[in-house]
């Protein structure tokens, strides 16, 4: 008897985009884990890279259905750009290189201002650059936390990656809430039946 309907393409599009974003959290940890573990020349990283990587088109692959082919290549190349500043951020964090750490960090404050104009510009206005560049803050906040354990050998890294993402799939409701206003899905992906899909999505 809950509100809403689970079948809609709004709760379809929130619990895609949880699934996806959480899928990216997870790979980048693993990513980051494979460059130490192995090096970044390795089989084992370049393997993981790829998955990740594939993830990325995925994603891609949903925004273009919103926006448009143009669209989803402008995200799919804004997307890899911050894979890039991330690993960039974990091997400065392996040499414990404080600097190469703070110009990795700028790459990605640079990233979450790109992308909240282009969420803005694809959803109409329905999805504010403050409102997502916020988000997209916190989540390089939560993933850096995750590296930088991954990078001390802290068992504490996979809690973080945890964090990170439990985080993402909070912000998959934020950035499906309005491209679905945006473009006038079906259905609500605020309901609680959009939430209950999105939940079991995400915790499966």
């Amino acid at each position: 008897g809950l509100g809403g309907d689970v079948s809609s393409d709004a709760a379809g599009l929130r619990a895609t985009l949880a699934g996806l974003l959480q899928e990216h959290v997870y790979l980048a940890g693993y990513t980051v884990d494979a460059a130490y573990s192995f090096g970044p020349d390795s089989k084992e990283f370049d393997l993981a890279a790829k998955q990740l990587d594939k993830n990325s088109v995925e994603l891609a692959d949903v925004i273009g259905d919103a926006a448009g082919s143009d669209k989803r290549d402008a995200f799919l190349s804004l997307w890899r750009d911050h894979i890039g500043f991330f690993v960039d951020y974990a091997l400065a964090a392996a040499e414990d290189n404080d600097e190469g750490r703070q110009a990795a960090l700028d790459d990605l404050d640079g990233y979450t201002d790109g992308a909240g104009a282009f969420f803005e510009d694809i959803s109409g206005g329905e999805l504010p650059a403050d409102a997502v560049t916020e988000k997209l803050d916190v989540h390089i906040d939560t993933l850096a936390a995750a590296i930088d354990a991954f990078a001390a050998g802290d068992a504490s890294a996979f809690d973080d990656l945890k964090i990170a993402g439990d985080h993402v799939v909070e912000s998959a409701g934020v950035l499906a809430g309005g491209l679905a206003a945006a473009l006038d899905l079906n259905g609500d992906t605020k309901s609680e039946a959009a939430a209950l899909r999105s939940g079991l999505t995400a915790k499966l």
